[in-house]
């Protein structure tokens, strides 16, 4: 059975992306791109020029995605509750 894993890393000047193969012979990489940010606002642009090059090389159709964002860009929460 295959599967396909689209890896996202969104970083303060960068994006990059990478579309993995993953059947029974193992995992593969089918794809990547990378894109620079030029303004720190334009982190959206980023992403879509980044996936907008990956769709060009390839079909990320059905494809499960995994993203990670700078910790300065998510907020968090700690709540405790009783056990």
């Amino acid at each position: 059975m295959s599967r396909k894993i689209l890896g996202i890393d969104i970083r303060k000047d960068s994006v990059s992306a990478v579309l993995l193969q993953s059947d029974f012979r193992g995992k593969s990489i089918e794809a990547h791109a990378h894109s620079s940010l030029a303004d720190p606002n334009g982190m959206k642009d980023g992403v879509s020029n980044c996936l907008s090059g990956l769709m060009k090389q390839t079909d990320i159709t059905g494809a499960t995605c995994v993203a990670a964002y700078p910790a300065e860009k998510i907020l968090f929460r700690n709540i405790s509750r009783p056990l």
